[in-house]
């Protein structure tokens, strides 16, 4: 998945303490992540610390990967937070891609959501320029938290997401560059209103002044580097340079846009004529037997502001769905096996239930893979499998702390997250009982060296009736 804010990997990096309850911090992160993605029509990305870092040596080069590329920072504030070293890096390194504290809280791109107040309601002396987002109310007996999934809780996450919004769009927008041609004379007056309009939404608009022949090709180039919209306005007079603009935007694949001014179609200039006719087949001026680059868009005469709405269209933010990878259709009970498929012990034993369970019970068995070709793949079928399978077993031995962390809360709140009926069978395959209570609707089965696929009996009963 990429991020809504281009030149970003994550739009969000979200710092938490690790004692604080890690199931009330994803179920936080799913939620914000589908209100902010509702309302932008777009998904957003958020980075995750799988919990795996902060155990070894490595979390300077990880985590600082993740702070420089996400473009915004939520930090979940509680007195654990307060007090943990590995916070306070991860906003001191995020800090100084800022500057200092005093950019920072004006940045707009720090975000505090106090999930438990600090004592004497000292978290509202902490960056004290931003505004708190409260996810507690004060009681008689003392501050309550908003349990996750309440209506408290979500409208909480509502306030916050209106703030990450704003900033997510603000930042999209002026990282994303515009170029707009400089035109003949008699097109200048729409070139200014154009151009104006779209700085004033926070574009990166392109060129900031006259362009002509005098300027060398390399200029030229560095004007549309990295644009995402090439646009052209056209009169009625030919104009050798502006025909060579064109040239360098479709040799670059840009997304081009042509507005032919009123009256151009009748220009006396025959080589005008020629680049609109040209312009109208789809081909490129000069070269009739290679085509635009698709996608491109020629608008008439129909008023500045009609263009101005036009360009604006084509800049909004189109959602892209990823074609989903889900289980094959089947009557059969179908079980996914939730597992560490980086650990080579917790790999083993979760072929081998597959193996074991699909003999027994004849049941469709999927497992945790690493094997497809991207980190969005291996998301969307995981979820996709979680939306869909009749039972899911999650089985942890030799992971680490973090990926339970991590996946626990997947399982426990899938309905919840992909709106699906209930899972029919649901059960956590562990050397040890949790330290927390899992719910009623899982069961929690040891796993131990004499183990037998006969102990999954109280999973696998649900799943053939």
């Amino acid at each position: 998945m990429t991020a809504f804010v281009p030149g970003f990997e994550n739009d969000l990096f979200i710092s938490y303490a690790h004692e604080d309850d890690a199931r009330w911090v994803h179920a936080f992160a799913d939620e914000l992540r589908d209100e902010v993605s509702r309302r932008l029509g777009l998904s957003v990305s958020i980075w995750e610390d799988k919990g795996r870092l902060r155990a070894g040596e490595n979390w300077q080069d990880a985590i600082h990967e993740g702070i420089n590329l996400a473009a915004a920072f939520v930090a979940i504030v509680s007195p654990r937070y307060q007090n943990s070293q590995w916070c306070a890096r991860e906003r001191h390194l995020f800090r100084d891609r800022v500057g200092s504290d005093a950019e920072l809280e004006s940045s707009g791109r720090f975000f505090k959501a106090v999930k438990t107040p600090w004592p004497k309601n000292g978290h509202r002396f902490f960056l004290g320029a931003i505004q708190d987002v409260e996810f507690f109310k004060e009681e008689d007996g003392g501050p309550r938290e908003f349990s996750a999934g309440t209506k408290e809780f979500k409208r909480a996450v509502r306030k916050l997401a209106d703030g990450v919004e704003l900033a997510l769009r603000k930042m999209r927008r002026g990282n994303q560059r515009v170029h707009v041609a400089w035109p003949i004379e008699a097109c200048l007056t729409a070139w200014e209103q154009l151009s104006a309009e779209l700085r004033t939404q926070g574009f990166d608009v392109q060129p900031t002044g006259p362009r002509d022949s005098s300027f060398g090709e390399g200029l030229i180039l560095e004007d549309m580097d990295r644009a995402v919209l090439s646009i052209h306005l056209l009169g009625a007079a030919y104009d050798p340079f502006s025909e060579r603009v064109i040239t360098l935007a479709a040799d670059l694949n840009q997304q081009l846009i042509f507005w032919i001014a009123t009256g151009a179609d009748t220009a006396t200039d025959e080589r005008q004529r020629l680049l609109i006719d040209a312009i109208r087949r789809g081909v490129r001026p000069g070269s009739p037997q290679n085509v635009l680059p698709a996608g491109w868009t020629l608008l008439p005469d129909t008023g500045v502001r009609r263009l101005i709405d036009a360009v604006l269209t084509k800049l909004r933010p189109q959602a892209v769905t990823a074609k989903p990878v889900a289980p094959p259709a089947t009557t059969t009970p179908t079980v996914y096996i939730v597992h560490d498929a980086t650990t080579a012990e917790d790999t083993r034993v979760a072929l081998l239930l597959k193996e074991q369970i699909h003999a027994k019970e004849n049941m469709e068995i999927f497992i945790s893979r690493t094997d497809l070709p991207s980190l969005t793949e291996l998301k969307l079928r995981h979820e996709n499998l979680l939306r869909s399978c009749d039972g899911v077993l999650l089985y942890r031995n030799a992971a680490p702390e973090g990926w339970w962390n991590q996946l626990a809360p997947e399982v426990l709140l899938a309905e919840r997250r992909f709106e699906r009926q209930p899972i029919k069978s649901r059960a956590f395959l562990l050397p040890k009982t949790p330290d927390w209570e899992v719910g009623p609707d899982v069961r929690v089965i040891p796993y131990t060296s004499s183990f037998q696929v006969s102990d999954l009996e109280p999973f696998l009963d649900p799943l053939r009736h």
